[in-house]
Order: C-alpha cells, then structure tokens, then sequence
C-alpha cells in the first residue's frame, strides 16, 4: 500500500512536472508576443506626430503654403527651360548633322585638273622644303660635330685644358722651352767648335809623330810640341765635354716636354692649345652655316605653305586625288604601305618595353588585368564575409543573452527544467561561437587575400604605368597615332575619289538642308532665352549677357587641312607658323563676335553660320550647367525628406526568436515520454 501510494504520488508529479512545463512554454511565447508588438507599436509611434506638435505647427504649415506654391511654379518652370534646353540640343545635333553631310560633299567637288595642277605645285615646293629640312639636319649634325670637336681634342676637355694652361701649364712650357733653347744653342755651338779642336788635336799629334824621331824626347823643340798637343786635347775634350752636357740638357728638357701629367704633356697640351683657335672658328662657322639652313627651311617652308594654300583653294577639298596615276595618291599609297608596316613593328615594340623590373609591358598589363580580375573577385564576396560575421557574432549576442536569463532564471528557481533550458542555451552559444570563428577566419582569409591582391594590382600598375609614363612609350603612342592618320587619310582619298562623281549634285539639297536645320536651331535657341529670362525673373535673378560659349561645331565651309602641312614642324623648333586664317580687322585672339561685316571666334574669322552656330552650343553648354546643378539640389532635398527611421524591428524579432525557442524547449519536455 506505501508503495502503490508512492508509485501513485510520483506520477502524479510528473504529470504536474507537464503541466508546469507547458505553462512555462505558453507563458515564454506570449511574453515574446507581447514583446514584439510593444516595439512595433513603439516604432509607429515614433513615426507619428504627437497631437500637441500638429496643432503647435499648423500656423507654419499654413504659412508655407504660399512659397510651396511659387517653388511649384519655378520646378515648373525648369521643366520649361530642361525642354527648351534639350529641342535646342537635338536640333544643335541636326545642324552637326547637316553641316557635315554638305561639308563632305562640297569638299568633293572641285575639278581633277585644278587638282593636278595645285598638286604638282605643292609637290615641287614641298620637295624643296623637305630637301632644305635634311640640309638643315646635315648642317645641325656638322655643327655639333664642330662643337664637340673644339671642346674635346684627343680626349681632352679643352675648356678645362685652357684653365689649367693659362694658369700654369704654359708658363711651365715656356721656361722648359727656354732651358732646351739654351741647351740647344750650347751644344750647336759645343758641335760648331768641336772640328776645330780635333783638327787642332790631330795636328798636333802629327806633328809630334813628325818630329819624335829626329827630336830628343826632352829637347825644347818637343817639349814645345808635347805642350800644343796636349792643350789641344784639353781643347777637344772640353768641347766633347760640352757637347755631351748640351745634349744632356736637351734630352732633359725634352723629357720634361712629353712626360705626361693627369694624362697630357707640355707638347700636347701645347699643340692642341695651337690647334684650338682653328677649331673654334670652324665650330663658329659650322653654327653659322647652321643658322643660315635654319632659315632656309623656313623660306622653304613658308613657299610650300603658300603652294599647299593654293592647292587647298583650287581643290576645295581635302585629300582628293584625281586618280590612281595622281603623284598624291601614289605618295598617300606608299606612304600608308610603309606606315602600316611600321605600326605593326611600334606596336611589337611598345608590348616588349621593359618595366622597371625587367618584365615585358603586354605581360606586365595581363598580369594587373588578372591581378585586378581577382581583387574584384574577392572585393564582390566580402560583403558576403562581413555580412555573415554580423550575422552570427548578431546571433552569438542573442544566445549568450538568452544563456544569461536562462541562468538567472535557474539561480532564482533551480529546477531541472532550468538547468536543461540553461544547458540548452549553452549549446547554442557554442554552435554559434564555432560558425562566428569559421565566418571570421574566411573574412580575415578573403581580406588578407585582398590586402596581397591590392599590393599585386598596385604593384603591376604602377609597372604599367612607369613605362606609359616614359617618352619613349610616348614615342610609340605618337608614332602610331601618326601613322594610323596616315593610313586612314589613304583610305578616305579612296573614298573620296568614288564619291567625286556625285558630290556636284549633293551640294544645292544639302545647302538647303543645312539653312533649314539652323533656322529652325535660331528658334529654338530664341525659346530657350525667353524661358531662362522668364525663369531668372522667377528667381529674383540677372539673365547673363555674355555667357561662357562653347567650341563652334564644324562647318562646310572651313574643310579641314592635311596633318603634313609643311613648315610646321623642322625638328628644331625653327618655324613658327600659327592659322591659316586671316585677320582682317587686327581683332584682340579673344575676341567673339561681329566686326565690320566679320565674324570672328576667339580671334579667328569664321562664316556668319560657324558663328551663329558656335553662339548656339555656349547658350546649350550654359543651360545644362544650370538644369542640372539645380535637378541635383532639388533631387537631394526630396530624397533626404523620404528617409525614416526604422527602430525596434530587430529587437522585435529577437524577442520573438526568443519566446519561439523557450516554447520549443517547454513543449520538447513536455512531450517526454514517462519513464513508467
């Protein structure tokens, strides 16, 4: 009976333990329930305005209906100035249209034998500038033969030579030269005297021999002999003595003459010394002669200017052969074979420049391509990275707090229904601690990875770099460039002569076009000044009178020139041709506008329509500036008046997060199944 009353009273706890465990369950989900909708409804609230400040700013709203409507009218307004502003860019666009249509057929048309004649003109005249451009270059490489010839002679400075030898080198030579010429002078006369003196020994020595037979050894007689025999050897050998001491001092000096001293002699240092005069002069005359091909190749280059002028007036046209036997498109024809050529060996070439570390320029730039290919790789996944370390170090925070009321809740009650909720939530911080570890480590991974593939992309682009920055990468680009309009200027040539035939009749539709297409442009532009007045007079503001203009667009009847017009370019920096464009009226290189019938464009005469049409595009290039500082300013201020604070969502769906798992931890043990 004890026991059944036991086993009775134990399962009658652990019924109550499912009703307990139930109840804990129900309560946790509506209290993160309850939660939830107290912050959602806080943040309605915070979003609402309060009665009291509604009736408080009833007064300012009613005032500020009025400058509400007048802004109303100004957006209106700019919408009228935006509208004129863009009919006069579309209709700035058909005159662009227009006049390059009737400026390509009016440059066609002119006559094959005009063309022949200027042609051969210009050709005979730009032989002889080109000609007088390599007597100018022959004559520049003479002069700096000369030069370098005066300033280094057998190796030796000469201007530091002259300072040495005014200072000290041709005094030194001058008293050796002395000590030599007295030497020389004692031996000449040493070697004057000495025939005297051997005959004078010889005759004595005969006449000793002579006598020494009939005449006692110690007689006067030969004693008298002996002694004129023996003065006379004296003699000679003085003279020999002398001799050899001149020579001595000779060859002493002469030594002193070519030993050498910082690499030169006394002799050399003086016989270049005696040179240098000579040299000078013909460096002076060679600079001179250099001068003088200067102007040459001016004169030259002025004459072709006038010849290549009167071709261009005779054609009407630019680049236009009157046929393939045409002398100008033989040279346009070989002249575009070899520039071809030659762009393919500078582009060969530009690719094999070397970097700064020895590395080839194409491979240098596949190399920063790649670099920067995975640099964006990784810059696109690490939003990804730092969102999922927010994500999990968002969740880590959630359960190490669920974990703390879970503790708190079992030091107040320490049931085992709070243990295991307790042991629970420890779990969850360690799941999410070991994915905030993993999302960490591929972040940090993906930003070292970024930080070395940074380093890599800086590294070969600044090596790209370097070389683009070189002049000789410049060379290649500007000789490229060069050649590619040499090319091309072949192929419009051909073109050129395959549409001649029907550019006569193209002109008149085409002149009628154009005038229609810039009246039209007058109107709009004429539109577009009243609505800016209007929308100035709106703003309280002045109109301009005189806006900045814009670059006129081209015009038919200034066709374009040649890019190998002589003259403008020797190499040297000798000919200063500037426009082709009369000034008549000695206008300011400023001035825009009429004069005496004239127009003019920053100085330059142009026709009455590049002018209106130059006036146009400034109107244009003034009112988009305008429309679109003020469509910016009013676009901020709205999109800045739409942002609103969302706050407490998050901390709403933690809560329910919250209650969502305290009520699965309440059912799970709930739903045990009894041990008996």
């Amino acid at each position: 009976m004890e026991n059944r009353n036991n086993a009775l009273h134990y399962k009658m706890y652990k019924s109550g333990k499912s009703i307990v465990y139930a109840g804990l369950a129900t309560t946790a989900a509506l209290a993160g329930l309850v939660l939830a909708n107290t912050n959602a409804t806080a943040v309605h609230a915070d979003a609402a305005t309060p009665a009291s400040a509604a009736v408080t700013s009833q007064a300012a709203t009613t005032a500020a209906n009025s400058s509400a409507a007048t802004s109303a009218e100004i957006a209106s307004q700019e919408a009228v100035v935006n509208s004129a502003s863009a009919n006069v860019e579309q209709q700035q666009n058909v005159v662009n249209a227009a006049s390059d249509a009737l400026q390509s057929a009016t440059n066609l048309n002119s006559t094959s034998a005009a063309v022949a004649s200027a042609a051969s003109a210009y050709s005979a005249a730009n032989s002889d500038y080109y000609a007088a451009r390599h007597a100018q270059a022959v004559a520049h490489k003479a002069a700096n033969a000369a030069s370098d010839s005066a300033a280094v002679v057998s190796g030796v400075n000469t201007a530091d030579l002259t300072a040495w030898w005014n200072q000290t080198g041709q005094s030194d030579y001058n008293r050796v030269m002395n000590a030599k010429s007295n030497a020389q002078a004692n031996l000449d006369e040493a070697q004057a005297q000495s025939d005297t003196v051997v005959n004078a020994w010889n005759q004595a020595s005969d006449a000793v021999a002579a006598e020494k037979a009939g005449l006692k050894s110690d007689s006067n007689e030969m004693k008298a002999l002996n002694a004129q025999k023996s003065l006379a050897y004296n003699n000679m050998v003085a003279v020999q003595n002398a001799i050899k001491t001149a020579r001595n001092d000779v060859k002493a000096a002469d030594k002193m003459l070519n030993n050498t001293k910082d690499g030169i002699s006394l002799n050399q240092a003086k016989a270049i010394m005696d040179q240098l005069p000579a040299l000078k002069k013909a460096a002076q005359e060679a600079e001179q002669a250099y001068k003088d091909a200067v102007q040459a190749t001016k004169d030259a280059g002025d004459i072709a200017n006038a010849k290549y002028n009167a071709w261009t007036a005779a054609r009407k046209a630019n680049n236009l052969p009157y046929g393939t036997d045409d002398p100008v498109y033989q040279s346009l024809s070989d002249t575009a074979s070899s520039a071809a050529a030659q762009i393919s060996r500078d582009e060969a070439g530009m690719k094999a420049l070397p970097t700064a570390d020895g590395t080839a320029l194409s491979q240098a730039e596949e190399w920063a391509k790649e670099a920067q290919t995975k640099l964006d790789h990784t810059n696109s996944e690490l939003p990804t990275f730092e969102s999922n370390v927010k994500f999990f170090q968002t969740k880590l925070d959630e359960a190490n707090k669920t974990l703390e009321e879970a503790k708190a809740n079992y030091a107040k009650n320490p049931t085992k229904l709070n243990q295991q909720l307790v042991d629970n939530a420890n779990g969850l911080v360690g799941i999410f601690t070991g994915q905030l570890t993993a999302a960490q480590a591929k972040l940090n991974g993906a930003q070292k990875a970024q930080k070395q593939q940074q380093e890599q992309v800086d590294y070969w682009t600044n090596q790209v770099k370097g070389v683009k920055d070189s002049a000789r990468y410049a060379e290649f680009v500007n000789e490229i460039n060069t050649d590619k309009a040499i090319v091309q200027k072949f192929n419009d040539a051909k073109t050129n002569m395959k549409n001649v035939a029907a550019s006569a009749e193209k002109v008149a539709p085409l002149k009628a076009a154009y005038d229609e297409a810039l009246q039209t442009l007058k109107a709009y532009q004429n539109q577009l000044a009243a609505a800016q007045a209007k929308l100035a007079a709106m703003k309280g503001e002045t109109t301009p009178t005189n806006p900045d203009q814009p670059t006129n667009p081209d015009q038919p009847s200034t066709p374009d020139q040649p890019s190998d017009k002589p003259g403008q370019n020797t190499g040297d920096n000798t000919n200063n041709n500037t426009s082709d464009t009369t000034n008549k009226d000695n206008v300011a290189p400023n001035f825009t506008g009429e004069k005496n019938g004239n127009y003019y464009v920053n100085g330059k005469q142009v026709t009455k329509a590049a002018y209106d049409a130059h006036v146009a595009a400034q109107s244009l290039a003034t009112v988009k500036t305008s429309a679109s500082v003020k469509g910016a300013s009013v676009a901020a201020t709205a999109n800045d008046s739409k942002a609103l604070p969302q706050t407490g969502n998050e901390n709403a769906s933690a809560v329910v997060a919250l209650g969502a798992v305290s009520a699965m931890f309440g059912l799970g043990l709930a739903a045990k199944k009894r041990e008996f």
